[in-house]
């Protein structure tokens, strides 16, 4: 499911590109550094549920 998440960032990330070149507007950009932001945090989350599953379990 996070994969499908980074591909659809990745590419709504080149339509804001596009967008920036063919009009001429700031508005793109803005746009592409959220979704940079989105998916590092999309990372930190996939990060820490790897490290949950990986967590040894305490012995009695």
């Amino acid at each position: 499911m996070l994969i499908g998440l980074e591909i659809m960032i990745n590419a709504s990330r080149a339509g804001l590109c596009g967008r920036r070149k063919l009009l001429g507007q700031t508005d793109g950009q803005v746009m592409y550094i959220l979704a940079i932001s989105l998916a590092a945090a999309e990372a930190s989350i996939g990060l820490a549920l790897l490290l949950q599953l990986h967590r040894p379990s305490p012995r009695t």
